[in-house]
């Protein structure tokens, strides 16, 4: 089952991808206000994601979030995808590889890497994200870093592309801010902000297969 899919992910990750379009559906109303920064500056920094799809005992295809723990920062508490910061040399791929290895303890070398999806600005923290997508061909046994990570949510693929699962609220920022958003309501959680603009790609995407 999941062989299948996964083959028909990765021509459709080699096609032209939905883009900013797709990203938008997902945009918090200060999003839409700060047109001015989807151009990134000169100055931003990059970093890689990791969108890692396996399938659990039940068949149900799944990919882990995380919520990252309280700090004094912008994504303080946030729902995640494992990823970080690239760091000298490495590509997107790499970074994103790597740091999920040193978020949540998967084998990064047992990672098959299927594509990219288009990349993004996050203008609050001034960070370019290129999501990567990968496929393990067996469950993971996650073990977080707890000092970066607080909870690992594994998301099925299922819920995510139930049209129920997308609501909308008013959310407290961490620059004290409120501001009306959509959200993704996955395992009790909301994944709202860039991490829900990059799903909201790969939501498009699948909805292809």
């Amino acid at each position: 089952m999941i062989e299948g899919f996964v083959g028909k992910l990765m021509s459709e990750l080699n096609k032209p991808l939905p883009g900013l379009k797709a990203q938008l559906k997902m945009s918090p109303n200060v999003t839409r206000i700060a047109e001015k920064y989807i151009t990134p500056p000169n100055d931003a920094r990059k970093s890689g994601v990791l969108i890692l799809l396996y399938q659990d005992s039940n068949q149900d295809i799944r990919f882990p979030l995380i919520k990252r723990s309280s700090y004094d920062g912008a994504h303080s508490g946030q729902i995640s995808l494992p990823g970080g910061k690239v760091e000298n040399t490495e590509t997107y791929k790499q970074t994103a590889l790597r740091e999920a290895q040193e978020e949540i303890g998967i084998e990064s070398n047992d990672v098959r890497v299927l594509g990219e999806l288009t990349r993004f600005y996050v203008w609050v923290s001034n960070y370019i994200v290129q999501p990567v997508v990968g496929y393990l061909d067996y469950a993971p046994r996650f073990i977080p870093d707890l000092y970066e990570v607080e909870s690992v949510i594994p998301a099925s693929i299922s819920d995510f592309l139930d049209d129920q699962r997308i609501k909308r609220k008013k959310i407290s920022t961490s620059q004290g801010y409120v501001i009306d958003a959509p959200y993704y309501n996955i395992e009790g959680e909301v994944v709202w902000g860039a991490t829900a603009m990059m799903l909201s790609e790969f939501r498009e995407v699948l909805k292809k297969l």
